[in-house]
Formats: structure tokens, C-alpha cells, sequence
């Protein structure tokens, strides 16, 4: 059996395209700079077409930089800047490739941009933008066909596919070689029930944050269902189901490239909306966290600590059994709801007040029917402080910058 692993380990390895072979896990991405911006201009000599194409760039770019900050349904609300504006906005740029000539230029080009300028920026429009670094995820792509599922053995189109579409998105990526430790460490049954253990083992091996567990299951008529789920130090993410409409190539792993690129963009989207905040609101959020275990607490302190949306935190009291907490939250109750859910917490109301505990996770109170009272109190048997009554939630004007982080 250990023969098979090695030989399959080795096959698999050879098998791998160069450039993932050779690729370096990327490393934690700053979100106010912008890659591979391309620029084409042309002007009476080279020295104009330069100074025209890296204007164009800083407009692409800035563009490119609201596009993965701000949903789409707040980007009508960031202003026109003019060029005076952008270039305040930028610290500097680099060049990553250039061709000139006497009359053009055509380059790739980097923008850097200053947070605090861009955030001022945001903040003043009213738009709601995501803040924080993004991390490399670590893909997982699992394959649903006529032989059943399979993550490491052959053929798997699926992850073919991933091999031949580069890592574009706001959220960069990486796949593993699918080696011997790859094999070891991880197999089909743990990556499809989440074990984070696991899972977390093979993203660290990669210098990656946290996995994405992405299945792929063809359906009859050209479609085929997507399960993706997130798995991170804090725990699993919420899972998202779609159905997607597959190309029409021959090649199979061509076929599934519009699944890729669904893939990538709803990681994105559950980035910038894991890291949503909402300029101008700070809302306080009382809650009750049930303890079954210190591990439970740490997790869900954890979860926590990594919520944008969620600047701050008081622990008012601490049991054995409960914590009372002061959530101070960027924006409103719902848009921490949804923000903490992707961490998997969530918000529970019941006749003692309002709970945050983990999905899963036993309810030690009962759930309030409508227009119940929610008065809380300290769990029975809970030791030491004075029972707990919180005030419901209230919006607090904001002041200051935005943070992120515990």
C-alpha cells in the first residue's frame, strides 16, 4: 500500500504544471496594492507616451482598487476623483514589465496606495468597504464524476482546471502538489467534513491562512453544482451552494474553468464581506456566550479577534458556564449577523437575551417566541458576578478611524 501512495505521490508531482510546481504560496496580500495593471499609450516621443500610460494606469488601477474594497451595490456612492485627487491618493508605482518605443509605450505596471488617504476617502462618501489584509487560501478541489470523489487520485479534471486559471482574484490562492505529505495529511472523507485539523496542517505547510474547500459535481445539461466552504484557524466557514453553467469545450478541464472563476469570485465576495465596515455607525451588540469548554471560548474569541466588522469587544462578566459581551460592530446588528455567520458564530434570541455561540454548538436557553422579554441572567449553575441584563442594541455615532481586529 505505501508503494502505491509513493508511486502515486511521484506521478501526481510529475504530472504538475512547472509554474504551480515551482510557486511560492503567496504570502499575506496588502489590499491597497494593485498588480498587473497593463498600459498602452502612445505620444510625440517616449517620454510623453510614459507620463500618459502611467496616468492611465493610476485610473485603472484606483478603479480596480474600489472593485475589491466596496460592494458593488455601494460603488455608486465613491465619488469622481479628479487627477490631482488620484495622485494624492498613490505613494508610488512599479514597473513590472515595459516596452517602449520613440513614439509608444506599453508596460504592467504596480500601484501602491496610501490607506489612510483611500479609507478618508471611503469614509466621507457613506460606502461601506472592506478592511483588512487578505491571506492566501490553500484550494482543495474535490471531483464528483462516474468513479465518485476524488481529491489526489487520477484523473481529476477539476483540479486541472485550477492548475490552468492564475490566481486573479482579490483573494490570492494556491494548490497543493499533491505529494506524499499532501496524501497523508488530508484525505477525501476529512476535506469534505471540514476537519479543520487537518486541513489547517496542509494550508500551514503552504504558508497559506486558511483552505477552501471547493467541490464540483456535473449535472445533466451542461451544469453543475459548486459546494464551497472556507476553513480557518477560527473554525468553518458558512457553506455556499450554487449551481454553474459549464463551458463547451472538449477538453474537460477547459469545460470547468467557469466554475473555477465562479470559485474565485465568491471567495472574494465572502472576503470583502467578512471585512465589511459601515463608516459613521458603530452599533453596540449585548450578548451572552455560552461556555462548554475553555477550547469553545478560545475559538469563539478567536472568531472574534478576526472580524473587521468588529473593531472591539468588552468582556463584562465570565463564568465557568457564560460570558456577557459588548460587541461594538461597524454598521448594523443584520450586517454582523451575516459577517459572523462566514465565522461560524451566530446570533440567537432567546428568553435570556440575545446568545453568540457557535453553529452547532447546544443552546442552553430557550429560544424567545415573538414579543418575548429579553431579560438575561446567568445561566443556573453558573459561579461568581452579579446577573447580567443587558440593554438591547443602540447605533453610537462614530468617531475616529477605522479599525480591524479584537
Amino acid at each position: 500500500m505505501l508503494g502505491r501512495l509513493v508511486l502515486m505521490g511521484v506521478l501526481m508531482l510529475l504530472a504538475t504544471p512547472l509554474s504551480q510546481a515551482t510557486a511560492q504560496a503567496p504570502a499575506a496580500v496588502d489590499p491597497y496594492t494593485v498588480r498587473d495593471i497593463r498600459v498602452d499609450a502612445t505620444a510625440e516621443d517616449s517620454e510623453a507616451a510614459r507620463g500618459k500610460a502611467v496616468a492611465q494606469g493610476q485610473r485603472l488601477a484606483f478603479d480596480k482598487l474600489i472593485e475589491s474594497l466596496v460592494p458593488a451595490g455601494e460603488r455608486g456612492q465613491v465619488p469622481e476623483v479628479s487627477g490631482q485627487e488620484l495622485a494624492r491618493l498613490i505613494l508610488g508605482y512599479e514597473v513590472q514589465e515595459e516596452r517602449t518605443s520613440p513614439t509608444r509605450y506599453l508596460g504592467t505596471l504596480s500601484f501602491a496606495f496610501s490607506k489612510t488617504q483611500v479609507t478618508d476617502l471611503l469614509r466621507q462618501s457613506g460606502a461601506a468597504f472592506a478592511a483588512g489584509t487578505r491571506a492566501a487560501l490553500m484550494i482543495v478541489p474535490i471531483f464528483e464524476g462516474n468513479g465518485g470523489r476524488v481529491l489526489w487520485e487520477e484523473p481529476n479534471p477539476w483540479r486541472e482546471a485550477w492548475y490552468q486559471v492564475p490566481s486573479g482574484g482579490v483573494v490570492p490562492t494556491v494548490l497543493p502538489f499533491g505529494d506524499i505529505a499532501d496524501i497523508r495529511d488530508v484525505s477525501t472523507g476529512q476535506a469534505l467534513a471540514g476537519d479543520r485539523d487537518a486541513l489547517m496542517k496542509l494550508a500551514k505547510r503552504y504558508d497559506a491562512g486558511g483552505a477552501a474547500v471547493v467541490s464540483l459535481s456535473p449535472r445533466a445539461g451542461g451544469e453543475a453544482q459548486l459546494t464551497v466552504r472556507r476553513i480557518g484557524p477560527e473554525g468553518l466557514g458558512a457553506m455556499l451552494v450554487e449551481t454553474v453553467r459549464l463551458g463547451d469545450a472538449a477538453d474537460e478541464a477547459e469545460r470547468l474553468k467557469p466554475a473555477v472563476e465562479r470559485t474565485l469570485a465568491l471567495l472574494d465576495e465572502e472576503w470583502r464581506q467578512d471585512n465589511l465596515v459601515r463608516p459613521g455607525v458603530e452599533t453596540k451588540i449585548p450578548v451572552v456566550v455560552p461556555i462548554d469548554s475553555m477550547a469553545r471560548w478560545v475559538e469563539i474569541r478567536r472568531a472574534l479577534d478576526g472580524a473587521s466588522i468588529v473593531p472591539r469587544y468588552e468582556v463584562l462578566q465570565l463564568t465557568r458556564s457564560m460570558a456577557a459581551v459588548d460587541l461594538f460592530v461597524n454598521g448594523t446588528v443584520e450586517g454582523a449577523e451575516a459577517a459572523l455567520a462566514r465565522r461560524n458564530l451566530e446570533f440567537v434570541s432567546t428568553y435570556q437575551g440575545l446568545v453568540l455561540k457557535q453553529f452547532g454548538q447546544i443552546m442552553p436557553f430557550e429560544r424567545t417566541e415573538p414579543g418575548a422579554s429579553p431579560a438575561l441572567t446567568a445561566p443556573s449553575g453558573s459561579s461568581g458576578g452579579a446577573p447580567y441584563a443587558p440593554a438591547p442594541a443602540t447605533t453610537i455615532p462614530a468617531t475616529g478611524g477605522v479599525s480591524s481586529g479584537g
